[in-house]
């Protein structure tokens, strides 16, 4: 299989010699945005050629790490993933022929879930992802929250760590309505790589750092190819061509759209009470139809531990992710495309009639890299629709 791809193995990247290179049959990679970054690679070998190679090589060992990387659009290499290989598959077959390993691994976060470290935090839930990220020594981009707090004033409690780092993040991400995920920058220089992870710890979509020209623009009724970003069409116009080869779409408007919370004050420890709405906007600015505007809104009770303020961040959290009530399912190749999309990315929807057409959130991508070519199933979701046919950019 040769299709530009790119997997490396080793503490200082380097591509697989082209023995082990050559015997890879399929590469998957499963890019979900709240979990883990999962990836296989199946190699097939014919054992009558002699000794496994495949089976035999350290450098494809659990512990190690690999990093799978394939081409964009203008034959720039992206990193789907980087991480440990955690297992591995392998299958016999009489007579030689059939015969095949797969390697399974995570990405880096995996790894921050296996020691369990007692600590006491103070500060913002920011501030400790920050400090988090440093004792791990990797690149971060954590945007700043001023609330909620943890041991900053008299009386109030600490934020107490008795797990393991990646369930202390993805409890801080939660609490601030964030994710948490990781992006790499990639450079070559003959069959050594450069690879450097940094940690994302911010919203996503991020609407205050994603300006106009990092987001596709807005399709009409009758203007395609939108100026930036990736487009998913369907049904178009005379001269244009359909992308995808499938898109399959759900509409769920019974969703919470209020929150009454209940909390303890840190200081005099009486009980008080707020209430919380989805604080974020429309994930597209020519959609102003939400869940409310269906007539469908459900109020739910948050009660839990902790004072009024970090209980109104954490129950805005909850009405965020449930603020997207609308869901799709998209297949597609990095040659229809054109491109690669990942997981966090922001892509248009064209030809799926009007009110079903716009800006789309990519949840999660499965990368299937083979024969066939690099295909990619997506999940989208939105959180509010048009009322009206768009006119104009």
């Amino acid at each position: 299989m040769a299709y530009g791809f790119v997997i490396t193995a080793g503490d200082s990247p380097r591509r697989l010699d082209d023995a082990l290179h050559k015997l890879i049959a399929e590469v998957r990679v499963e890019q979900d945005m709240s979990r883990p970054t999962k990836f296989a690679v199946r190699f097939e070998e014919d054992i009558c050629q002699g000794d496994r190679i495949a089976l035999s090589a350290t450098a494809i060992q659990p512990g190690e790490k690999i990093a799978v990387l394939v081409p964009d659009e203008n034959d720039a290499l992206v990193c789907l993933v980087m991480g440990q290989v955690t297992k591995f598959k392998s299958s016999a077959v009489t007579g030689g022929p059939g015969s095949w390993l797969e390697v399974h691994g995570e990405d880096l976060r995996a790894q921050w879930g296996r020691e369990s470290i007692t600590a006491t935090w103070t500060g913002s839930a920011s501030d400790i992802a920050g400090a988090v990220f440093a004792l791990h020594e990797v690149d971060a981009d954590v945007k700043p929250a001023d609330t909620p707090t943890f041991g900053t004033d008299e009386g109030q409690r600490s934020h107490n760590q008795s797990s393991p780092d990646l369930q202390l993040l993805d409890n801080l991400a939660r609490m601030l309505g964030y994710e948490f995920w990781f992006t790499y920058s990639a450079s070559a220089a003959g069959s050594s790589y450069t690879l450097v992870p940094t940690a994302k710890f911010r919203p996503s979509p991020d609407y205050d750092s994603a300006g106009a020209g990092s987001l596709p623009a807005m399709p009409t009724i009758d203007l395609l190819a939108p100026s930036g970003g990736k487009t998913l069409r369907l049904d178009v116009a005379q001269g244009c061509c359909r992308n995808i080869s499938s898109f399959r779409l759900d509409v769920d408007v019974e969703k919470a759209t209020t929150a009454l919370i209940g909390g303890q004050d840190d200081q005099t420890g009486e009980a008080d009470s707020d209430d919380a709405n989805d604080p974020r906007p429309a994930d597209d600015p020519m959609a102003d139809l939400t869940i409310a505007s269906f007539g469908c809104e459900r109020h739910i009770s948050h009660p839990d531990a902790g004072s009024s303020a970090e209980q109104t961040s954490q129950a805005q959290a909850t009405l965020a992710d449930e603020g997207w009530f609308v869901t799709a399912a998209a297949s597609t190749s990095a040659h229809l495309l054109p491109g690669v999309v990942q997981s966090h990315d922001i892509v248009a929807v064209e030809g799926n009639g009007f009110r079903h057409s716009g800006r789309y959130h990519v949840s999660k991508v499965v990368h299937v890299v083979n024969a066939w070519g690099h295909l990619m199933d997506l999940t989208l979701r939105r959180n509010a629709l048009p009322s009206a046919p768009h006119v104009g950019l």
